[in-house]
This record gives structure tokens, C-alpha cells and sequence, in this order.
């Protein structure tokens, strides 16, 4: 909630930073905010038109002079790699995609950050995603959707199915 009201342009002494974590996350981004710039979405809910999956993503914004979706975590435990980020990739790049054709969005977004913020005030983890690298997590995205669909299928013809059998 600080990052947010801080990028919708509250000023640093007036975020309320207490809480579990909040003061050492806020602590432990201060040289990645000071990065970012030209907000262009917080907290934006996105829909895939042809997919029909949606969500909510953190924030689209320029980091470095770059457009790039910005997927914000917090953690306790260090994360020095993007394998341990879990899912964040996959998650950052399936925004990504709705994003990219949800007619709200009058932009364009063609890389992202997976920003780990630390509740113990350590220097956040910053994993930036190339163009690549998004397409390469969309296609592991693109097998889940595949796979959720086809399971639904599945569902259905098993429940229509189970109306028509014969004991004997």
C-alpha cells in the first residue's frame, strides 16, 4: 500500500509504514522507486479478450528510461535467483498478454520487473524481463491456459455424459 500511494504521489513522510515488514520493505526499495517513473497504471484490473482469463496487475511504469509491467513481491527469505520467484514470471507475463490486448490500455508493454522487496530492509531483488524472456514464460502461461481448458472440457462431457448411462 506505501509503494502505491508513493507512486500516485504521496510524499515519503506521510506513508504509514508500520505494520509487519512494511518499514524494512520500503527500506529495502528505496533504490528501485528512486527508478521509476511515469506511472501509467497501479493496480489495474486486465482481461485477455480470446483467452478469458483476467487479473489485477501492480503497476506499469518506466524503470530506467523503459516501459515495463512491474509485478511488486514481498518476501522474508532471500531470493538472489528468478527460479525462486516461483511463478512471478509466469504470473508478471500472463498480465503482460491481457494487458497487451485489453482495448483499455492504450499501450504497450514489451518488458517487465519482478521486484522482490525484502520485510528485513535488505536491498530489493530486481529481475528484469526482456521481451524474450516474457515470450518464453507467456509460452509456459499458454500451456497452462491449454490445459485448464481442456480439463473443463473434460468436466463437462463427464457430467453431460453421467446422465445417460445405463446400470446394466
Amino acid at each position: 500500500m506505501a509503494v502505491q500511494s508513493f507512486l500516485r504521489g504521496a510524499s515519503e513522510e506521510t506513508l504509514v509504514l508500520d505494520g509487519q515488514g512494511v518499514s524494512g520493505c520500503w527500506k529495502s526499495l528505496s533504490s528501485v522507486i528512486s527508478e521509476i517513473d511515469r506511472v501509467q497504471v497501479l493496480e489495474g484490473a486486465v482481461c485477455h479478450p480470446h483467452l478469458f482469463y483476467h487479473g489485477v496487475l501492480d503497476c506499469i511504469a518506466s524503470y530506467q528510461g523503459e516501459e515495463v509491467l512491474i509485478e511488486w513481491k514481498k518476501s522474508d527469505k532471500p531470493k538472489p535467483k528468478l527460479e525462486n520467484t516461483y511463478d512471478a514470471p509466469v504470473q508478471l507475463s500472463a498480465y503482460m498478454g491481457a494487458m497487451n490486448y485489453d482495448r483499455n490500455y492504450p499501450l504497450w508493454v514489451n518488458g517487465g520487473l519482478v521486484v522482490i522487496a525484502y520485510s528485513d530492509g535488505s536491498p530489493a531483488d530486481v529481475f528484469h524481463l526482456t521481451l524474450s524472456d516474457c515470450n518464453r514464460y507467456w509460452n509456459s502461461w499458454l500451456e497452462r491456459v491449454q490445459l485448464f481448458w481442456s480439463q473443463q472440457q473434460e468436466e463437462k462431457q463427464l457430467s453431460e455424459g453421467s446422465g445417460n448411462k445405463e446400470l446394466l
